[in-house]
């Protein structure tokens, strides 16, 4: 099992269902355009960047408290990341 697998396992990130997981932003510096996700599932938070943001050159605002789902870069053996977001509303 690769390390990442191995994370996101511990996560509560991978599971059998095609289901995103969910979460809220817990913070996000736009200057820097990095922040985390806290999942819903209380395990970690977990590390994003802008580029993770589905839509955000079209006019997708990301912000703290906001409410998303999100996939796993599951190419990083060095640590776990998201490799998409979309935001679902606020909550």
């Amino acid at each position: 099992m690769h390390l990442h697998r191995f994370l996101a396992s511990n996560h509560g990130l991978l599971s059998d269902s095609t289901t995103m997981p969910e979460g809220v932003i817990e913070w996000f510096d736009h200057e820097e355009q990095h922040g985390l996700i806290e999942p819903d599932d209380d395990g970690d938070p977990i590390p994003f960047s802008l580029d993770a943001v589905q839509d955000y050159h079209s006019g997708e605002r990301i912000s703290t408290g906001q409410r998303v789902v999100y996939e796993i870069d599951d190419m990083d053996d060095e640590a776990i990341s998201v490799e998409r977001l979309s935001p679902t509303g606020y909550g």
